[in-house]
């Protein structure tokens, strides 16, 4: 997983603010946690955040990249909680295993399980209105796209797609340091492309 750091101040400021903005009152519809009880039976290993990517990539091995984006999208939107008091709020295992992260812990969770399923991606560190934030370079379909699946977690409902393959030319309020990251020129993916090779395949299945 590649990790592109804006700045030192900004990595910093990460760690010590929630990142982006006012907190989801959210609960998860399935809380990752609820499958990884804090106690395990004697002599049972702890599951680590690459077992929960390295089972869910073998899930999605038979689908096309551009509808296991959207899944593991869909996926983090669903059973993360935003949290800015979680122990492990900046990490991957926040997500995977506790289901409470904050924006670098979202972000951490879905480069591991892109990469994990064969979808180069990476994680940004920079701002978005003016707020230290982080979210995720990831590349589909041979074109880079923005994806943020902490933007997009916004209420209780299903997820949003507003932030989700987006080119830099539609990240308005985001900052980061673009010389040190692959431009994101725009491609032909969407949300709504996706969603309905989806439906079509399964009205034709």
């Amino acid at each position: 997983m590649a990790i592109i750091q804006f700045s030192a101040v900004l990595s910093a400021a990460l760690l010590l603010t929630g990142c982006a903005g006012s907190v989801p009152e959210k609960a998860p519809a399935v809380p990752c946690s609820a499958a990884y009880p804090a106690e395990q039976p004697s002599g049972t290993a702890f599951p680590l955040p690459e077992d929960i990517a390295a089972s869910w990539a073998e899930s999605v091995r038979m689908l096309p990249l551009p509808v296991r984006v959207l899944l593991l999208h869909d996926h983090l939107v669903r059973t993360v909680r935003y949290d800015v008091t979680a122990p492990r709020r900046h990490s991957a295992a926040g997500a995977l295993l506790d289901g409470r992260a904050v924006c670098d812990g979202y972000a951490a969770a879905f480069s591991l399980l892109a990469n994990a399923a064969g979808i180069p991606c990476l994680t940004v560190t920079g701002e978005k209105d003016g707020i230290p934030h982080a979210w995720n370079l990831v590349k589909p379909d041979g074109t880079w796209y923005h994806a943020d699946c902490t933007a997009d977690d916004a209420d209780a409902g299903a997820p949003l797609h507003r932030f989700f393959l987006l080119p830099d030319s539609a990240m308005q309020g985001y900052v980061w340091e673009r010389s040190a990251v692959p431009a994101a020129d725009g491609g032909s993916l969407s949300y709504s492309m996706i969603a309905a090779e989806m439906s079509r395949q399964r009205t034709s299945g």
